[in-house]
């Protein structure tokens, strides 16, 4: 079989093929053409044994099923097969004279185009509403991951972890402290939007640091214990998800470290959701802060001053933590409480954005 490349020129892979007897097929493998000049000239033509051109695609689909099904079909329906008298027929017209071959053929025509239809874009390659969750150890999560949580995801709420890769978001999904990471309210709201609205694709982004105190969320600071730099690293994260989507909104969870200097505590988070909102470049950023747990009387003074947030800045909220409990140790809620906590987050942030809000 004679090869030659669509636009006419002339390659070592050409001469190689040429030698191929008339009524074969090249492989596209056979092609050693560079990748520049695979993009400008995408097509080879052959000659098939009656004399006619005919053109091999050569799709660069980003779906491995979705090659193989077009490869699939291509050869079905377009390699010459040899007729009983010696001429070269195509199969498809072999098809219309056979019903039964023409069934199979159809049959397998739609079972190919479902392959086609449901071969995903890879997650890297998405366009997600980014959602970044920043604080300490109660938005990282402290919750026991048993069996019902361990299988709890949804196929449409995605993670940036630590390596920057999006993947399917499953507890834990803090790294900050690995050993003790576990059950957190992330999830649950991630889950929550994608229900709200099945056409969204949701990519979380964690960030937060447990222990930290806010006035290491500020530029340059750092954090002993984990041995990084909470805010920088953030904004670095942050970054990095917004060349995959859109940041819609800012979930915060901290303070058990700043209770006992509550009254200082608000203009230092304010000056966060500016810095926030300037990185983003959104200067009405959906930001959703949380009461500490009711659970400690110590707890609060310190909500009575979050709750003065949405008077102070604009398109802000702070969930309520009625209702809620601990793990036993007074400070960390337990898994049950994180998965309606993350609800009421979702909640307050469809609001902020008037969108359909979670039940």
């Amino acid at each position: 079989m004679q090869w030659r490349l669509a636009d006419g020129r002339t390659s070592s892979s050409q001469r190689r093929c040429s030698r191929m007897p008339a009524g074969s097929f090249a492989s596209p493998s056979t092609n050693r053409r560079s990748q520049g000049e695979r993009s400008r000239s995408p097509r080879l033509e052959g000659i098939l044994p009656d004399g006619r051109m005919t053109m091999f695609p050569n799709p660069r689909w980003r779906a491995d099923r979705a090659d193989a099904c077009w490869r699939a079909l291509w050869h079905a329906a377009v390699v010459p097969r040899a007729s009983d008298n010696g001429r070269s027929v195509n199969f498809l017209q072999n098809a219309l004279m056979s019903p039964i071959v023409h069934m199979t053929t159809w049959i397998l025509g739609l079972f190919c185009c479902w392959l086609l239809s449901s071969a995903g874009v890879p997650a890297q390659e998405a366009q997600f509403d980014i959602y970044v969750l920043m604080g300490q150890s109660n938005m990282a999560g402290r919750g026991e991951i048993t069996q019902q949580y361990r299988a709890q995801e949804h196929p449409e709420v995605y993670m940036l972890n630590k390596e920057l890769e999006w993947v399917r978001a499953r507890h834990p999904l803090h790294f900050d402290k690995p050993k003790i990471a576990g059950v957190g309210l992330g999830l649950a709201f991630g889950i929550a939007m994608a229900e709200a609205d099945p056409d969204k694709k949701i990519g979380l982004v964690p960030c937060a640091v447990g222990g930290t105190r806010i006035a290491q969320w500020k530029p340059g600071a750092f954090d002993e214990t984990t041995r990084t730099h909470p805010y920088d690293d953030a904004v670095r994260r942050i970054r990095e998800a917004m060349k995959h989507g859109t940041v819609k909104g800012i979930l915060w969870h901290q303070g058990e470290g700043d209770r006992k200097s509550a009254a200082a505590y608000l203009p230092q988070l304010i000056e966060l959701i500016g810095r926030l909102r300037t990185v983003t470049q959104n200067d009405k950023l959906p930001f959703v802060a949380g009461e500490l747990g009711r659970y400690m009387k110590s707890h609060e003074h310190f909500n009575t001053v979050i709750a003065d947030l949405p008077a102070r800045t604009s398109n802000t909220a702070v969930v309520s933590s009625e209702g809620l409990t601990h793990t036993g140790d007074g400070t960390h809620f337990d898994s049950d409480s994180l998965h309606e906590l993350g609800k009421r987050y979702a909640q307050a942030m469809a609001r902020l954005l008037n969108e359909p809000v979670p039940e």
